[in-house]
């Protein structure tokens, strides 16, 4: 996920961050078996597909979330995860390729292939990593890294 460099001591890492994400425990209970965590990333990557990604993320993110993307720091804030939300592409093709569910049943990750057409017209490809947790009897989106793969060169 996030390589926010080694802190030492109070100093910050490399994006200024004073901490790393906190993974807050929820209730006793995971989620059922007949949640899949897979089933809400598949939804959300149709939604990104369909051009309604940023509607459908802010329903899914945590009000604790980190959204990252290539080149910028982590948007770690409501206003800073709209804001970068509104700086996205419309459209995305994310595919998953793996993930897994914890043994509790309360934490999850996903991670897929990424498409999308950039501000300047050129296709871009890279992956995506998603950490899931079960709040609020659902599946909720803690962490969204989606990244762009350097050209070979």
């Amino acid at each position: 996920m996030l390589d926010a460099g080694i802190e030492v001591g109070d100093a910050p890492n490399r994006f200024g961050l004073s901490a790393p994400l906190k993974v807050t425990p929820t209730a006793a209970s995971g989620a059922p078996a007949s949640a899949d965590p897979f089933e809400a990333d598949r939804r959300l990557n149709t939604a990104w597909a369909e051009g309604d990604g940023r509607r459908a993320a802010s329903e899914v993110l945590t009000s604790d979330a980190w959204v990252v993307d290539t080149g910028h720091s982590p948007a770690m804030s409501p206003v800073m995860i709209r804001d970068r939300l509104a700086a996205r592409p419309d459209r995305y093709t994310l595919e998953r390729l793996g993930g897994e569910i914890s043994a509790g049943r309360d934490l999850a990750y996903s991670y897929g292939a990424a498409r999308w057409t950039a501000a300047d017209g050129a296709g871009k490809r890279g992956h995506y990593v998603r950490l899931w947790q079960w709040r609020e009897g659902r599946w909720r989106l803690l962490f969204e890294e989606i990244f762009d793969r350097p050209e070979a060169g």
